[in-house]
Parts: structure tokens; C-alpha cells; sequence
């Protein structure tokens, strides 16, 4: 695989520009055709299997069986489908146009809502940050996997409000300032981490609605699901270059890093000499090896 990902991923859109424009006004925008039919099927047909997996295991998150959505987590860590999609070069491009060059993959979960399925509490995705944080540090990708409709609950967007203090929005305004962002399968919805947003509410009586999101920070952000902890061993081992930059395994000036070095002992302002290094299994140090008591 190369540092951009698999060659099957679609290439970006040829003109970005327009979408950009609604990204600054807006603070979302909804992007047509980013996956292909076939790329929609796999991450669809992969989505199902690991919920069905999941449900039987007795670990699904949600309980669709009463109208609660199911929810798949740590999807890097599950299936190569997404991988894939979280070194999508659209989104990538997207998401340095919001946050910067250098990113992290903040989370990446899917979801199933049923037929009946309830709409959502409205919320931005940067709420854990402190209010007076007022730039944008996450952003969401959430890929269509069916056509999202007004009538299956696709999710309500309030325009402009990444441009207004969270504080000021109300359930009030939100109800009146909402408009809801729907596309066809293999559409992605790209959302500024500090717009209002909601899921809908499926009212259709035999219908799933299938998504699948993707989330990038800035690179000193503590990402949400943690992908050291979470991945197994071979599946780092066996992840493109960005995508493992993207995982955190990538030193960014001085964080992140495997071992003491200049950086933490009084050297240059936070540069470390392992900045923008891919790290290896062989160059942790041993810390940790000596425990305090409380931790044995």
C-alpha cells in the first residue's frame, strides 16, 4: 500500500474550491460521488458483518432491537475497508484546508440506525474542548453508505453556527436554524468540528440507514479513541506510513515521542530530534520499566 493509501480509493474531487468556500460560510458542506458504487458495497456489506459480529458477541454498542441506533467503534482497528477510508486523499485534503497540515485521526466509528430509530441531541464535535477554544481543532467526515433522506433521518446541520459562541445557540435556534444535509450514497458530509448537528429521526418503517464517520484533530489534541492502546500489534505493523502518522505513531516537535532526548532535558523550545519520525518498536526506552508502588 502506498503513503496515500490503496489505489481502489476514489481521487479527490478536481476542483475543491467551491466546497472550501461553503466550509468557511457554512461551516459544512455535503460532497457528491467521493466513493464509487463498489467502494459504497464494501464498507456497507464490512459495516453489517462487524455489527452482526458484535451483537452475537454480546458487545454491540446501542440496542437497535428497540429503536436505538448500533454502533461500531475503533473501526481502524476492525477492517481494512476503513482504514482505507480514514487515508481517503479528499478527506485529507478537506481536513488540512480546516486544521492545518498535520493531523491525527481523532476517532472513527459507523453506525445503524433502525427503521423508527430517534433523532439525535443537537452538539458540536469539539464540546470536550473548553469554551473559550474558538478556532477549529477537530473536524468530521461522515460517509454516506445509503442515500441519506429527510424522511430517514439524515442529519440536521444549523449553517453558520461554527461562526457564532457556542454558548449563544438554543434548542430554540437550533430548531429554527436547522436545514437538513442529504446526498446520495457515496456522498460525504464534511462538518467543521464547531457546527451544530444532529442525527434525524428515521421514520420509515423498513428502512436502515447505514453511515460511516471519520474524525481528524490537530496533532496536540488527545485523540478519542486511542489507537496505540487499541490496534493490534500487526495491524500497526502492517499500516501505510500515513496512515500510522495519522494513529499518532508519528513524533510532532515534542510530542509523542519514544525516549528522553534534548527536547525534555533543556534543548531548543519543544523540537525534538525524532520530530516528524515514524517510530519503531526498538526505540521505546525504558520508561516505565521502574513502577511507582501504586501502580504494580
Amino acid at each position: 500500500m502506498s503513503d496515500e493509501g490503496r489505489a481502489a480509493l476514489t481521487e479527490p474531487a478536481k476542483d475543491l474550491g467551491p466546497v472550501k468556500e461553503q466550509l468557511r460560510t457554512d461551516g459544512y458542506a455535503v460532497v457528491p460521488d467521493v466513493l464509487t458504487a463498489d467502494e459504497v458495497a464494501a464498507l456497507r456489506s464490512r459495516l453489517v458483518q462487524l455489527a452482526a459480529d458484535e451483537r452475537e458477541a454480546a458487545r454491540a454498542l446501542g440496542a437497535p432491537e428497540s429503536d436505538e441506533a448500533q454502533f461500531v467503534r475503533t473501526l481502524v482497528a476492525k477492517a481494512q475497508e476503513f482504514r482505507d477510508l480514514a487515508v481517503h486523499p479528499t478527506a485529507l485534503e478537506l481536513a488540512r484546508h480546516i486544521l492545518g497540515p498535520d493531523l491525527l485521526l481523532w476517532e472513527a466509528f459507523a453506525n445503524r440506525v433502525p427503521p423508527g430509530g430517534p433523532a439525535g441531541g443537537a452538539h458540536i464535535d469539539q464540546g470536550p474542548m473548553p469554551s473559550d477554544i474558538t478556532w477549529p481543532v477537530v473536524c468530521a467526515f461522515l460517509y454516506m453508505l445509503d442515500d441519506f433522506t429527510d424522511e430517514n433521518g439524515a442529519t440536521f446541520v444549523v449553517p453558520g453556527s461554527h461562526r457564532r459562541h457556542r454558548d449563544e445557540l438554543t434548542p430554540e435556534s437550533f430548531a429554527a436554524g436547522r436545514v437538513t444535509a442529504t446526498g446520495t450514497a457515496g456522498s460525504v458530509i464534511v462538518m467543521d468540528g464547531r457546527v451544530w448537528h444532529s442525527i434525524g429521526k428515521n421514520r420509515t418503517s423498513d428502512f436502515w440507514r447505514h453511515g460511516a464517520l471519520m474524525f481528524y484533530s490537530v496533532p496536540y489534541l488527545r485523540v478519542k479513541e486511542n489507537w496505540a492502546f487499541l490496534t493490534p500489534p500487526e495491524i500497526v505493523q502492517d499500516a501505510s506510513p500515513l496512515l500510522r502518522e495519522l494513529m499518532g505513531f508519528k513524533m510532532w516537535r515534542s510530542l509523542g515521542g519514544p525516549k528522553a532526548d534534548k527536547a525534555f532535558i533543556g534543548g531548543q523550545a519543544g523540537v525534538s530530534s525524532y520530530d516528524g519520525q515514524l517510530l519503531k518498536e526498538d526505540e521505546a526506552s525504558g520508561w516505565g520499566a521502574v513502577r511507582p508502588p501504586w501502580l504494580n
